[in-house]
């Protein structure tokens, strides 16, 4: 059972091949084999051919230049011809000229001999002096090469001379820049020098001040040992007087011990018949009771005041130490700035000193450097200008030589064809 497939429109479906044609169109694209080959055939034939007549136009284009090089040749031959035949009858008109005015034979012959005597005197004579042309031309080659090597040598030293001249200006620089250096911290010393200067300066109205401090507590404390003597005599003076009190009132207590209130409070002189003296007794108590008492205040003020005066005492020494400790040291600081800013004087003096010394054999280098520059450039110049008319002169002599050789070969010439010719 075969089924088949139409299309909406009709036809009917046909398979394709990978090539995407179908096999109705395969058949009608079959080709014969032999046609194939013939056509093959057809290519190959054309082919050669072509390359058939690709060697013939490569043999007629060179075939082509040939002739065209040889007739170029022949052309040239002929105008060689033609300048030679125009120059043969230029010589035989000037030889049928010379015939007119000359027509004895003997004068030509003398004329020629006389001729051929002065061009061998000629001939001699520029030989020699081309002998001397050529020695001077050796001599002048041997001197050029003396010259050239003296160059030579002194452009070598002048290189030399150059690299110096760098090396010096390196130098001069790495100078410039030590002195730039050394200039900057010389500013920085002469601050620093400011600065301990100011410093010594404070230092000294420091010291003053301490010096002036110390003055001060020194009289406070001549004026507290002072006062502090007083009161220890003083305290003896009061020591002899509670003594002395202490053995009156035993005294008026073996006598009486009732008595003394009442004299205190009376003074009746009745009750003491018995008594030595008792007024004066009483009286002397009583100024010593109240000398007791102001000798007690005195004596407690004075304490205080000299304790007062020990403790300011001791104050005053522990400040006049310390004083004294940052006066070392203010000392030692000034002493210290004082041999630093001599040494910094002395640095920079020293470096002024260099700085001069190094500008002055600068500008001596310098001087010297231009010096043999100048020298270096004047000798090349004069050993290029004798060089130069060395070679002009040589030039124009050989040009001299040139011109005579060339016309006595001419005149040879010349002679040679006149004689042929006769």
């Amino acid at each position: 059972m075969e089924v088949k497939l139409f299309h909406s429109d009709g036809n009917e479906c046909v398979s394709r091949n990978a090539n995407g044609q179908s096999l109705a169109q395969m058949k009608e694209l079959d080709i014969n084999t032999q046609t194939l080959y013939q056509l093959a055939q057809y290519v190959q034939e054309a082919m050669y051919r072509e390359q058939t007549l690709e060697q013939k136009l490569e043999y007629l284009q060179n075939v082509l230049r040939d002739a065209q090089q040889t007739s170029d040749e022949s052309w040239q031959a002929i105008i060689n011809e033609d300048r030679l035949l125009a120059r043969i009858n230029a010589l035989e008109d000037q030889i049928r000229i010379y015939r007119t005015k000359h027509p004895n034979e003997d004068t030509i012959k003398q004329e020629l001999i006389q001729l051929t005597q002065s061009n061998t005197t000629f001939e001699e004579a520029s030989k020699k002096k081309l002998e001397t042309a050529l020695f001077e031309r050796a001599n002048a080659i041997t001197r050029g090469k003396s010259f050239e090597s003296s160059l030579q040598s002194m452009q070598d030293e002048l290189k030399r001379y150059e690299e110096l001249n760098e090396q010096q200006k390196q130098d001069t620089e790495q100078l410039v820049q030590s002195v730039d250096e050394q200039r900057s911290v010389i500013s920085d010393f002469e601050i620093k020098l400011r600065d301990s200067e100011k410093r010594c300066t404070e230092l000294d109205s420091e010291i003053q001040r301490i010096q002036s401090n110390f003055d001060e507590y020194y009289e406070r404390t001549r004026h507290l040992e002072e006062l502090q003597q007083k009161l220890l005599q003083n305290g003896i003076n009061h020591d002899q007087c509670q003594e002395e009190s202490s053995a009156k009132d035993m005294i008026i207590e073996r006598n009486n011990p009732v008595e003394i209130p009442i004299i205190k409070e009376n003074g009746d002189s009745e009750k003491y018949d018995h008594i030595m003296d008792p007024s004066n007794q009483s009286d002397s108590i009583l100024n010593h009771n109240h000398e007791e008492e102001y000798d007690n205040t005195n004596g407690v003020h004075s304490i205080n005041e000299l304790r007062e005066a020990e403790n300011q005492i001791d104050l005053l020494r522990k400040n006049l130490n310390e004083t004294t400790e940052r006066l070392v040291s203010t000392e030692d600081s000034f002493r210290s700035e004082q041999e630093r800013c001599r040494s910094l004087t002395s640095q920079y003096e020293s470096v002024n000193h260099e700085l001069v010394e190094l500008k002055i054999r600068l500008n001596i280098e310098k001087n010297d450097n231009n010096q043999l520059l100048q020298e270096h450039q004047n000798k090349l110049q004069n050993l290029s200008k004798s060089i130069l008319s060395k070679q002009n002169k040589h030039n124009q002599l050989l040009s001299v030589y040139i011109c005579f050789f060339l016309f006595c070969y001419l005149l040879i010439f010349f002679l040679f064809f006149f004689l042929l010719s006769w």
